[in-house]
């Protein structure tokens, strides 16, 4: 008998598998990095490498999935940045490995804007908007673990205990992997995509995001790029930063303790979701926008050594994200004519790749030496958008009922 779950919920039941993962990468994937013997600078390298990467196949992900459609082209990328990755780090752990693997792993990230089409499509609005909420919270589910591996961390050091992340979170991901292969379908949208293209009915890229741009439409967007790229460097060299001499200067055990913190912040978020959910998504994203500057600021100044104020910025930081994401994004895809759903979210996201791609290497080179300025300038682009914010005068409504549910 055919399942008749919708894709929102089989990828919000095998997200779990991801969240621990996700939540040791924040606190020290780029530690870890450094202790098998890359370099910050060649890290940087590595993530400029894979956002140009990513730059190209986000131009390309409109006519990928019009001709594969969008569930493959989700879980071909998912099986290479994730699945083949992890493995390749588990059974072959060599510098080379982790560098390739870094590439690789960010580069596939071009497959996002199908990835959130498929999760939006076939839903009300007022469903989307919760399920984004839920999802970004089972994002931060992992950080209620990752305090579990002090003893690893003092036992076995940063090294040894990734090691061993990596060895429990493959098989989990890869199963979550089949679980979706088996139970995700391709939504309306793209299976109607599909037999456009079959049927010889084309748009130019140009038409597409003549469509989907204009008004509003190209401040979300131009929101999207703002608080993307600090976010990706923040990933990137955050835990860099927080254990340098020259900045926070906190000890690699305390780094397991910020997931906690996020966690918990996302929480609250989630228990006041039902105050909020039928505000204006202008002071939404506001607040959101405010909490994620406050914390993100917090974080670049906290004093030397002392570990509550950088816990009170993370959670602030991951409050913010958790509200940002679950607003912005459901408003942003369903506003966006369906035409235009993947072709806008692609390019966008390749201009944001193409900064990240400029700057990663930069920033990582100072990291070492001022990483209180290299916190200092993830924090200008979040203060940017905000002002954006400010200054819109309006947003439009998300789409209700039928309306979303055939978008």
């Amino acid at each position: 008998m055919r399942h008749r779950w919708s894709n929102a919920v089989v990828i919000l039941w095998s997200e779990p598998s991801w969240s621990l993962l996700m939540a040791w990468q924040a606190s020290y994937q780029t530690i870890f990095l450094v202790a098998e013997g890359l370099s910050p600078v060649a890290i940087g390298l590595a993530v400029g490498a894979s956002g140009l990467l990513q730059a190209v196949g986000l131009t390309m992900v409109e006519a990928l999935t019009t001709r594969f459609g969008r569930k493959w082209v989700i879980q071909v990328g998912d099986f290479l940045g994730w699945v083949v990755v992890l493995g390749l780090w588990v059974l072959y752990p060599r510098p080379w490995t982790f560098a390739v693997g870094l590439v690789l792993m960010n580069a596939t990230n071009f497959v996002m804007p199908a990835w959130n089409s498929l999760f939006c499509e076939d839903l009300s609005a007022g469903r989307v908007t919760y399920y984004y909420l839920v999802l970004q919270l089972l994002g931060l589910l992992g950080g209620l673990a990752v305090p579990l591996l002090v003893p690893w961390v003092h036992a076995y050091g940063v090294r040894g205990s990734g090691e061993r992340v990596l060895a429990i979170g493959w098989p989990l991901v890869a199963a979550a992997w089949l679980m979706r292969l088996v139970w995700m379908r391709e939504s309306k949208a793209g299976r109607a995509a599909q037999h456009a293209h079959r049927s010889g009915v084309r748009h130019s890229v140009r038409q597409r995001l003549r469509e989907g741009t204009g008004g509003t439409l190209t401040t979300l967007a131009a929101l999207r790029v703002l608080v993307r790229v600090p976010v990706a460097l923040f990933t990137t060299l955050a835990p860099l930063v927080l254990v340098a001499g020259r900045a926070e200067a906190l000890a690699p055990t305390l780094l397991a303790y910020l997931p906690l913190s996020g966690s918990v912040a996302g929480g609250v978020v989630m228990l006041t979701h039902g105050r909020w959910q039928g505000r204006d998504p202008k002071h939404l994203l506001v607040l959101s926008l405010s909490l994620m500057t406050l914390g993100m600021a917090v974080l670049s100044f906290a004093p030397a050594g002392q570990a509550a104020p950088v816990m009170v910025a993370w959670a602030l930081a991951a409050a913010g994200q958790a509200w940002f994401w679950s607003v912005h994004t459901p408003l942003w895809v369903a506003s966006l004519p369906p035409i235009a759903r993947v072709t806008v979210q692609g390019w966008t996201g390749a201009a944001s790749a193409l900064l990240v791609t400029v700057l990663a290497p930069l920033l990582a080179a100072f990291v070492g030496a001022m990483p209180r300025l290299v916190a200092l300038l993830w924090v200008l682009p979040v203060a940017a958008g905000l002002v954006l914010m400010l200054a819109t005068p309006h947003l439009p409504a998300p789409p209700h009922g039928e309306e979303a549910a055939e978008a």
